[in-house]
This record gives C-alpha cells, structure tokens and sequence, in this order.
C-alpha cells in the first residue's frame, strides 16, 4: 500500500478511531483489518485488544477474525514477552 509496512497498524488505529467519532460502527472488516496490521509489525498486545473490543462491540466474528487469532495466539506461545 501507500503506507510502510510499519505504519499499517498506526493508520488502522487511526481509522478505527475516526470511525467511532464519526458514529460510524465498526464491522469485522475494519476489526480484522486492525488485528493484521498489528500482527504484521508484532504488536500482539494490540491485536489482542481489537480482538476484545470486537467482542464488547458485539461484532460477530468471521473465518478471517478466527485465523487471526489464531495466529496472535501462535507468536504469543513462541515470544511469551510479545505480551
């Protein structure tokens, strides 16, 4: 894309962000979308929280929201300080 690499989880933060002051609700897309760029720069912590926040938001989770998990979950068991 536009961005770098390492900027992709800094912008979906961001977008998440305007969505909700916008009154604008966040679906799956937009969640997974937030969880896989924080995956991609190793910030498990974050995608672990978009992943609760779809949760509380009552965002139903997808197959995609489902792999990401699983994969945050993996590089949290293989880099225990990632969290």
């Amino acid at each position: 894309g536009a961005c770098g690499r390492t900027d992709r989880w800094d912008d979906a933060m961001s977008i998440l962000e305007e969505m909700r002051s916008q009154q604008v609700r966040p679906d799956a897309s937009s969640f997974n979308a937030a969880m896989s760029a924080c995956a991609d720069s190793d910030l498990w912590q974050w995608a672990l929280e978009f992943f609760a926040d779809m949760k509380r938001s009552a965002v139903e989770a997808d197959a995609f929201t489902c792999a990401a998990a699983l994969t945050v979950s993996q590089s949290c068991q293989q880099n225990p300080q990632a969290v």
